[in-house]
């Protein structure tokens, strides 16, 4: 069951601000640029919600190259069979083997257990100048409006771009409303 986080009775998705995400279709990849020279790829509240309840993932093996805008794994779900693209280029240097054995980390905590793959960028510098990355609380904010409208939830949500400290306590209010609705 995804997270649903409900306050002033809406759903509330949660991107973190140090992170970039992937707009290309399909989006909602993000990676964290701040442990370089390895970057943490994964998928973002928005799109692990909308996928629902998360069956199998399929990713690739170590020691393996992945494309900007490629296809890197796949990911099957209970409203969404699809591709995962790489929103960089590089060298697989870590795949999340728990993940493989429980895609419900992903829903637990898509943006620390739940990170899918670790690549070591090729072409960093010229690809983090990709129009389909997102950085920035504004530029992030404005991407998911559009997002929101063209899934169709835009009336019963809000996207709160938040930094980590306040996503740990937003993870707490996460698991109690998940029990709450166990």
């Amino acid at each position: 069951m995804p997270i649903t986080i409900t306050y002033d009775e809406k759903r509330i998705f949660l991107l973190l601000d140090d992170l970039y995400y992937w707009k290309g279709e399909p989006g909602h990849i993000w990676m964290a640029t701040h442990i370089i020279p390895k970057i943490k790829i994964g998928i973002d509240d928005f799109g692990v919600s909308e996928a629902g309840e998360i069956r199998f993932l399929r990713l690739p093996e170590v020691g393996s190259e992945v494309k900007q805008g490629k296809v890197f794994g796949t990911l099957e779900a209970g409203k969404f069979v699809g591709p995962l693209r790489s929103p960089i280029s590089g060298k697989v240097v870590a795949v999340n083997e728990p993940l493989k054995e429980n895609p419900s980390l992903l829903i637990e905590d898509c943006y620390d257990e739940g990170w899918l793959i670790k690549v070591e960028p090729s072409k960093f510098e010229e690809e983090i100048k990709n129009p389909n990355l997102v950085f920035g609380e504004g530029a992030i904010e404005e991407w998911m409006k559009g997002e929101l409208e063209k899934y169709e939830v835009a009336a019963t949500a809000v996207v709160r771009v938040v930094n980590r400290t306040e996503y740990g306590a937003w993870k707490v209010i996460a698991r109690e409303e998940r029990k709450r609705n166990e």
